[in-house]
């Protein structure tokens, strides 16, 4: 199946995406890193760490976080 395509291009482009503290530690969380590798009491912990690390690191309520998105174009073979 791999050899059923062939890349003829790619690119890729940073883009800012803007996050609330709420909505960034919700991100976080969806993380298969997180929420699919801890148990739930360990990912309670881990955001109520997160909030504080949040809350030292920034007064603002919103800011931005810089995304890489990056995609191939491939045609069947």
């Amino acid at each position: 199946m791999k050899d059923d395509f062939k890349v003829f291009g790619f690119f890729f482009y940073d883009e800012s995406i803007s996050f609330t503290r709420e909505s960034w530690r919700g991100r976080i969380r969806a993380c298969r890193g997180v929420g699919a590798a801890m148990t739930p009491e360990e990912v309670e912990k881990f955001d109520r760490e997160h909030a504080n690390l949040l809350e030292e690191m920034t007064e603002q309520e919103s800011f931005s976080i810089v995304h890489r998105i990056d995609a191939h174009l491939m045609r069947s073979l």
